[in-house]
């Protein structure tokens, strides 16, 4: 990646993106936001995509001249102030974090800031790399735990909802419309996160979840920072889904087998996850 002040980390939902953020949040100089709530607002607020991205590109130069000049801005946070790894509790219910003040006192003009969303970055992916101020990292995971993690977790795409995350993404509100089972909608989508990925792949890094986890000073690599502290986060981190059965997930796979390209050209083995 190329030196910016700002990184957007983006994903497939269930991939592993808010473990991406706390670590970065770990590296030298660096300070990752977990979904500003004021982002999905913009995203129905904002006439297009141009307006989205300009308010977006707004708020990452109001936040960082703030914090560089040893302010803080306002996260979701564990109690002891660091950036959590998972949103959720075993039952699939989200956990109760609360908004925190965080700040990088003393890293001034090297401070790093990054900010993690699924949904409304992806949307606008090719839009946004376009733009040399930001270095871009999407984070992909083998689709049979992630779909299942999708249909035990209270989020939208459970019950083939989307969020108001994917107004920008016509292909996917299509998917929506198209009033197919759950398990078709979730099996499509997850096949379009692939495509960007793959299309957007010389400017965006592109990471597999499974990659991270076994070496997590990839981090380090793309951003040429070092962490502050080696808790060994990524290596004890198991998003673990519901194992699903046979009857489950063989229908799953028929599916991904109809729908998927993009999808193999990450995952070509659907029996070794």
């Amino acid at each position: 990646m190329s030196p910016s002040p700002y990184l957007l980390i983006t994903g497939i939902p269930r991939s592993g993106t808010t473990l991406t953020a706390a670590l970065v949040d770990r590296l030298r100089d660096s300070l990752c936001l977990n979904e500003p709530p004021r982002h999905y607002t913009w995203t129905v607020r904002s006439r297009d995509r141009a307006e989205f991205i300009s308010r977006c590109l707004a708020d990452l130069a109001q936040m960082r001249s703030s914090l560089a000049a040893g302010g803080t801005v306002v996260d979701r946070r564990e109690h002891n102030g660091t950036a959590p790894c998972n949103y959720f509790v075993d039952g699939g219910g989200r956990r109760p974090l609360k908004f925190r003040p965080v700040g990088r006192p003393g890293s001034g003009g090297r401070l790093l800031l990054a900010l993690k969303h699924n949904e409304p970055f992806t949307a606008v992916l090719p839009e946004l790399c376009e733009l040399d101020c930001l270095r871009i990292l999407a984070i992909v995971r083998h689709p049979v735990p992630t779909i299942l993690s999708w249909q035990s977790r209270q989020i939208p795409l459970t019950s083939g909802s989307l969020s108001p995350g994917y107004r920008f993404w016509p292909e996917a509100i299509a998917v929506r419309d198209a009033r197919n089972s759950v398990d078709e909608l979730q099996v499509r989508i997850f096949e379009l996160y692939c495509q960007r990925y793959w299309e957007c792949r010389s400017r965006a890094a592109v990471v597999k979840y499974e990659d991270l986890i076994a070496d997590s000073s990839v981090l380090e690599r793309l951003t040429g920072r070092q962490f502050t502290t080696f808790d060994r986060l990524a290596t004890q981190n198991h998003k673990f889904s519901a194992p699903g059965s046979g009857d489950q997930i063989e229908p799953l796979r028929a599916l991904m087998r109809k729908h998927f390209d993009f999808a193999f050209r990450f995952y070509p083995d659907l029996e070794t996850w």
